[in-house]
């Protein structure tokens, strides 16, 4: 529908730029919410990163130099409870009631 001589009509102009209005707020709560499920999904895995490191370096290490300690690491905390002949890992997020845990054997 467009002429020549005279450019888009004022209607023409109109209905696509409130098209492109329309989709923009149709999609920007979409965007929104997919940001907000990968960070924290990264969040996530970057727990189980902390946990696995936190029972490697227990795992390597004497018994004796290990402790019970608690602290975080950013958005992270990190548990480590002593457990009958082993250690206990717990990491959670803040904000979060998921806890991941895993019993760790010292070398000996």
């Amino acid at each position: 529908m467009r002429h020549l001589r005279n450019g888009f009509t004022l209607i023409e102009a109109v209905s696509a730029l409130s098209l492109l209005f329309a989709v923009t707020l149709f999609m920007l709560p979409l965007l929104h919410q997919t940001y907000q499920n990968w960070n924290s999904q990264q969040l996530y895995y970057e727990q189980l990163y902390v946990m696995e490191k936190e029972a490697g370096r227990i795992h390597q290490s004497a018994s004796a130099a290990v402790t019970a300690a608690s602290y975080s690491k950013g958005k992270i905390y990190v548990h480590i409870k002593e457990h009958e002949e082993g250690y206990k890992v717990c990491t959670s997020i803040e904000e979060s009631r998921n806890e991941q845990c895993v019993y760790v054997l010292p070398k000996q």
